[in-house]
């Protein structure tokens, strides 16, 4: 009993100063580029079915109540990837659904950033988050 409890301590103490985003425990080097450029695209990622054939959506620069508008759009299909924007800039999108008659709004938004990391992979490679923009109805 004593060595169950140490171990489980052990590798608590072992494992908490690791994140998902930041550990070579969980990385994925398969979404770890080598070279990448100054400009990127986010993928909005909707919910189509039975009620929801065309989704319009708004996707902007900053949050949606201060932020700029980038354009507008209906998605029909899935993938869906906006054009190339910055990175080290906030964007976020609101997509627009009807159920029974009603009007549902989804929201999201994030910070899309690229990051170099020198030692999770082979060789050091870029880490993009912030690409995805959960606009699903849940």
């Amino acid at each position: 009993m004593k060595k169950s409890i140490i171990l489980i301590l052990t590798l608590f103490a072992i494992l908490t100063p690791y994140s998902c985003e930041d550990s070579s425990l969980f990385f994925d080097c398969d979404k770890c580029y080598t070279s990448i450029v100054d400009k990127y695209s986010i993928e909005l990622k909707v919910t189509i079915n039975s009620e929801n054939h065309f989704i319009p959506i708004t996707f902007y620069r900053g949050d949606i109540d201060k932020g700029e508008i980038i354009f507008e759009d209906t998605i029909e299909s899935m993938p869906y990837r906006t054009e190339l924007v910055n990175f080290g800039e906030h964007y976020s999108a609101i997509a627009r659904y009807s159920h029974n008659g009603r009007t549902i709004y989804a929201v999201d938004g994030k910070m899309l950033r690229k990051k170099l990391d020198e030692s999770s992979c082979s060789e050091p490679c870029y880490v993009i988050s912030g690409d995805i923009l959960d606009l699903r109805l849940k």
